[in-house]
C-alpha cells in the first residue's frame, strides 16, 4: 500500500505540474504572439 500510494502521489503531482506547465506555456506563447504582432 505504501509503495501504490507514493506512486499514485508522484502520478498527481506530475499531472498537477503538466496542467500549470501547459497554462503558463501556452499564455507565454500568447503574450509573445501579441508582443510579435
Amino acid at each position: 500500500m505504501g509503495t501504490a500510494s507514493q506512486l499514485t502521489q508522484v502520478l498527481m503531482a506530475l499531472a498537477v505540474y503538466g496542467t500549470v506547465g501547459a497554462v503558463v506555456a501556452a499564455g507565454l506563447i500568447g503574450a509573445a504572439r501579441r508582443h510579435l504582432h
